[in-house]
């Protein structure tokens, strides 16, 4: 036996460097692969949600069948949504892209005017604003003239879109499938422990999913409501904006109230600083009296640990990691409070 604070032996260095080996190598191969499991998990909080309909028609009609009904239900409202959106979200996208010279112009007259004031006059002259709006210029142009890249693109959304929609029916038609299919690998004296983790975690994602559809549905329609307002035209696509970046905790909104107030700025100061204060006055409403009621299902993520794990995400995976971070975490929390700290630590 080694000596008190003795070097470890060989056997404990080895073993520590394969589990590092092993983690890195996990890290790389989930980098990798990040669109398929970002997909994947996309399908999984899909099937959690579409399970309620199921359950609800399979009262009065055979399981199958109340799948094919809700999966037919869900492409008609997904076709009505498109059909009555996309033209409007085209025409107010058109109108954005357009109106973006008129906006980073009078950012950069603003900006000139600011720097001729105080203290910011000893700064420097430099041309920002000028580079800024040629290289945005330059992107827009190039996207707008790789037709064949966005049609690639098209298909590949619409393939992403089948496969989604596939995996989500076929786990919510039949979930005791895979969850009996996953017990089946867990030794027998873990197998009650393994199933009441799956059960309250299944309970956790459900009210997580609900809650964060009800956040962002409100705001999405207080910003199309407060922009249309106010006078923005392109109220339509900030609201699309706001409700997609919604599901992406603390930066989703400040990413969402960026665009609004460039376009309000190109109308007025005074405009931009109501589009702002809108944005405020939302972001206060969800989080003050929306949040607290919708998510009481759900786990609640502290803030700081949240933005941490935000960060390790985008680091490790990109962007994209952003939103479906906030679900990860829930899954790891609820599996360290009840594998660790209830099962091994026996604390509640």
């Amino acid at each position: 036996m080694s000596a008190p604070g003795a070097w470890p032996s060989h056997r404990y260095l080895f073993g520590a460097g394969a589990t590092l080996l092993l983690l890195w190598g996990t890290v790389r191969l989930l980098g990798a692969a990040l669109q398929p499991i970002f997909l994947v998990l996309i399908a999984c909080l899909l099937a959690f949600l579409v399970h309620y309909p199921i359950d609800f028609l399979a009262r009065w009609m055979p399981r199958a069948l109340a799948t094919v009904v809700t999966l037919l239900l869900f492409l008609a409202g997904l076709g009505g949504v498109g059909w009555w959106l996309v033209p409007r979200l085209y025409e107010q996208a058109a109108a954005l892209v357009a109106s973006l010279p008129a906006v980073l112009a009078t950012v950069g007259a603003w900006w000139e005017e600011v720097k001729g004031r105080g203290p910011l006059a000893a700064l420097p002259r430099a041309h920002l604003p000028e580079t800024v709006e040629q290289r945005l210029l330059a992107e827009v142009s190039e996207l707008v003239s790789g037709a064949l890249p966005l049609a690639f693109g098209a298909v590949a959304a619409v393939m992403a879109l089948v496969f989604v929609l596939g995996v989500a029916f076929f786990l919510a038609y039949r979930p005791d499938l895979y969850v009996g299919g996953l017990l089946r690998l867990v030794p027998p004296r873990y197998e009650a422990s393994v199933a009441a983790f799956l059960h309250r975690l299944g309970h956790v994602i459900r009210g997580w999913i609900v809650g964060a559809l009800v956040s962002m549905t409100t705001v999405g329609i207080l910003t199309a409501v407060g922009t249309r307002i106010i006078g923005l035209d392109t109220w339509l696509v900030l609201a699309v904006i706001a409700f997609a970046l919604e599901i992406v905790p603390y930066a989703g909104p400040i990413l969402s109230a960026v665009p609004a107030v460039g376009v309000a700025l190109a109308h007025s100061p005074g405009t931009a600083i109501q589009t702002a204060l809108l944005y405020l006055f939302i972001q206060q409403v969800e989080g003050n009296a929306v949040t607290p009621i919708v998510m009481k299902r759900a786990i609640e993520l502290p803030p700081a640990l949240l933005l941490l794990w935000q960060v390790a995400m985008v680091s490790a995976f990109g962007a994209l990691a952003l939103f479906v971070a906030a679900p990860l975490l829930a899954v790891v929390m609820v599996a360290v409070d009840h594998f660790w700290v209830r099962g091994t630590l026996g604390k509640e």
